[in-house]
């Protein structure tokens, strides 16, 4: 007997830029951001993608992700991913599943 096998989706792949924002202020009058890393991201089975002002800088708020349950296609459970805008560029789409790739301290990224 066969096994039924599920339709394969693209792969987006994203490196984000983190850090945390604390409640401190440098003398400069800033917040102090700590532990920058960079994530590298694996988005599998992408599906619905939609994209608005991609650039050079792609500047976001938030990276929202939700799981949800599904009644029709090849997965049950998907998540909704939202690249929340900070100005133009943003993104939102489902996908089946999420891989971290690498995560390394920013200073070592260069």
């Amino acid at each position: 007997m066969r096994e039924r096998s599920h339709p394969r989706f693209p792969v987006l792949t994203a490196k984000i830029h983190l850090w945390e924002l604390t409640n401190e202020i440098d003398a400069r009058g800033y917040y102090v951001l700590r532990n920058h890393t960079l994530a590298t991201l694996r988005f599998h089975d992408v599906f619905d993608l939609e994209i608005k002002g991609f650039s050079n800088q792609n500047m976001i708020f938030g990276l929202p992700i939700t799981p949800q349950e599904r009644s029709a296609g090849p997965w049950k459970r998907t998540f909704a991913v939202e690249f929340k805008p900070v100005s133009e560029f943003g993104a939102t789409f489902q996908c089946s599943r999420i891989e971290i790739m690498e995560t390394i301290p920013w200073a070592q990224a260069g």
